[in-house]
C-alpha cells in the first residue's frame, strides 16, 4: 500500500523540532507497518553479506547506466526513500552503526525501482560507509555520482544536504582541504537558495571549522564564527561547537589569558567553559570529538601535554563514540601523534614503549591517507616520521623528514603546520649543538604563525628561544639554509635560501 503523505511531514517536523529519537521512533514503526526488516548493525553477518553482494553489482554497473536509470513514479518507493533520508541525518549522533544498512537499503530500493529525489543521498550514505570500511576508491566513486546526479533538474532539490554528505564524509580524504572548504561555501549557497537553511547552514559551519584545521586567517575565522553563532541560533549543537571554535582563535591569536577577559565582558554568546560543561552533560559524541580535538591542538602548541586533564587519546574516543572519519577526527589523530612522540621523547621504560607504539599506530594511519591525498597529508606523514625518528635516536633521518615536511607543508599552503614543523626542527636543532641554524628555523615558525594569526603561539616560540639565547636574537635575521629550491616563495625569507652557503 501507498503510505499517506503526511506520515513523513510528520517526522519530518519533529526532526525540524529536534525531537531526534521521538523522530527516529516515529520513522521506525512506519517502517514496520510497510513491511521494512529490522535495520541492524554493520557488524551482523547478513548485513556484511549484503554489502558485499552489493559493491559488486555496483561495480558492474557504470556510471552512466545509472545516472541513465528512470525516476520511479512509486509513491511508497519515493516515501520510503526519503524515510530513510530522514534517519540517515539522524544515525550520525545517537545510532551511527545503523548507517550501514540504512544506506544499503537506500541503494537498494534505487537500483530495484529507479530514481527518486533522495537517490544522490543514498549513494553519499553509501560512500561513507565504504569509507568507513577503508574502501576509499569506491567511496569516492559514488560520492562523485551522487554530485553527478545532482546535474539533473528533478534530482538537484537536495543539493546542500548532499554537498555536506559527500564532502564532509567522503572527499575530504582525496581533495584539497582548500577545495572542501569552497565545496561547503557552495552548499551553503545552495542551501540558502533552495530554502534548505538546516544543510545551508551546516554547511557553513562546516567551512569554518575546515578553515581553521586546514590553516586559513585566524582572524577572518573567529569574524565568520561570530556570524555564525549570532545567525543559527536555532540549530544548538552547531552553535556549540562553533562557540569553541571561536574561542580557540582567541586563544591561539590573543593568548589563554584574553579568554577570561573577553568572557567576562562578552555579553553575545556562552563562555568556553560553560560550553564544555554543558556538552559533558549532554554526552554528545560529536561535540565530544570536536572539544577534544580542539583542546589538545591548543595544548600542544602552547607546550602544556603535562596537564594531567588532558586526554590525548583521540583514536579511542573515535572507536568508543563511532565517531565517523573526516576533517577534524583526522586532524585530531595526527596531532596524537605529536603528542605521543613527543611525550615518548620524555618518558622512561614502559611508559615511552606506550607512547611509543600509540605513535606508530597513528603514523600507519596517516600513511594510509596519504595513498588517497599527499596534498593533505604528505606533511602530515613526514612530520610524524621525523618525530619518530628522533624519538628513536635515527637524528640524520629526523633531519631529513622534518625538512621534508616543511617544504611539503609550504607547497600545499598549510601554513600553520609549515610553523609545527619549523618549530621542532629548531628545537631539534638547538639540542643537536646547531645554534644557528636553530635560530633561523625558529625565526621562521614564527613567522609563518603570524601570518596565520596566531600571534599568542608566536609569542610563546620566541619567550622559548629568548630562554635558550639572547634577547637580541632576532638580529640573526634570514631563513633556514635547510630548505631547498622547492621551497620557492616571495617572501624575503625564501630569497635568501638560494644566497647563502650551507654552514
Amino acid at each position: 500500500k501507498n503510505p499517506p503523505s503526511g506520515l513523513y511531514t510528520g517526522v519530518k517536523a519533529l526532526r525540524q523540532a529536534e525531537l531526534q529519537r521521538e523522530s527516529m521512533m516515529s520513522t521506525f514503526e512506519i517502517l514496520r507497518h510497510f513491511g521494512e526488516e529490522e535495520l541492524c548493525p554493520i557488524g551482523n553477518k547478513l548485513v556484511r553479506s549484503k554489502i558485499q553482494q552489493m559493491n559488486e553489482l555496483l561495480r558492474k554497473t557504470s556510471d552512466r547506466d545509472i545516472l541513465d536509470m528512470n525516476m520511479t513514479n512509486n509513491k511508497k518507493i519515493v516515501t520510503l526513500m526519503k524515510l530513510y533520508d530522514l534517519l540517515g541525518t539522524i544515525f550520525h549522533s545517537p545510532m551511527p552503526r545503523l548507517l550501514a544498512a540504512m544506506s544499503l537499503r537506500m541503494v537498494e530500493l534505487t537500483m530495484e525501482n529507479g530514481l527518486t529525489p533522495t537517490a544522490p543521498m543514498a549513494f553519499a550514505f553509501y560512500g561513507e560507509v565504504l569509507a568507513g570500511d577503508g574502501n576509499q576508491t569506491d567511496a569516492c566513486r559514488l560520492g562523485r555520482l551522487a554530485l553527478k546526479l545532482l546535474e539533473t533538474e528533478k534530482l538537484s532539490m537536495h543539493k546542500a544536504a548532499v554537498f555536506m554528505q559527500v564532502y564532509s564524509s567522503i572527499l575530504w580524504a582525496t581533495e584539497p582541504l582548500q577545495s572542501i572548504i569552497e565545496a561547503h561555501k557552495l552548499g551553503q549557497k545552495a542551501g540558502q537558495q533552495g530554502g534548505d537553511y538546516l544543510y545551508g547552514g551546516i554547511n557553513w559551519h562546516l567551512a569554518i571549522s575546515t578553515s581553521l584545521f586546514a590553516g586559513q586567517d585566524l582572524n577572518l575565522i573567529k569574524e565568520n564564527a561570530k556570524s555564525f553563532i549570532s545567525e543559527i541560533s536555532r540549530q544548538k549543537g552547531y552553535v556549540d561547537t562553533m562557540i569553541l571554535t571561536y574561542w580557540q582563535t582567541v586563544a591561539l591569536s590573543e593568548g589563554l589569558h584574553i579568554i577570561l577577559e573577553e568572557e567576562r565582558n562578552n555579553e553575545e554568546f556562552s563562555c568556553e567553559s560553560d560550553v564544555l560543561l554543558d556538552g559533558r552533560n549532554k554526552s554528545s559524541p560529536y561535540f565530544t570529538i570536536i572539544s577534544k580535538v580542539l583542546m589538545l591542538v591548543r595544548k600542544y602548541l602552547f607546550h602544556q601535554l603535562e596537564d594531567d586533564a588532558l586526554d590525548i587519546n583521540i583514536s579511542s574516543c573515535i572507536a568508543e563514540n563511532n565517531n565517523r572519519m573526516g576533517v577534524p577526527t583526522i586532524l585530531g589523530i595526527f596531532f596524537e601523534g605529536l603528542a605521543c612522540f613527543k611525550l615518548a621523547r620524555q618518558s622512561i621504560g614502559n611508559q615511552r614503549a606506550t607512547f611509543l607504539d600509540q605513535g606508530e599506530s597513528v603514523l600507519a594511519r596517516i600513511r594510509v591517507y596519504n595513498n588517497h591525498s599527499t596534498w593533505n597529508f604528505e606533511n602530515k606523514m613526514f612530520l610524524l616520521e621525523a618525530e619518530k625518528m628522533y624519538a628513536l635516536g635515527d637524528f640524520g633521518r629526523a633531519d631529513s623528514f622534518y625538512q621534508q615536511s616543511i617544504i611539503s607543508a609550504h607547497k600545499h599552503r598549510f601554513i600553520h603546520e609549515e610553523a609545527i614543523a619549523s618549530d621542532l626542527l629548531g628545537e631539534f636543532l638547538f639540542e643537536r649543538r646547531r645554534p644557528e641554524k636553530s635560530k633561523s628555523l625558529h625565526l621562521h615558525s614564527i613567522q609563518c604563525y603570524e601570518k596565520w594569526g596566531a600571534f599568542a603561539v608566536a609569542r610563546r616560540v620566541e619567550e622559548s628561544v629568548q630562554s635558550k639565547f639572547s634577547s637580541d636574537w632576532r638580529q640573526l635575521g634570514g631563513c633556514s639554509d635547510v630548505f631547498t629550491s622547492d621551497l620557492a616563495t616571495d617572501n624575503d625569507c625564501s630569497k635568501k635560501l638560494h644566497n647563502r652557503d650551507k654552514s
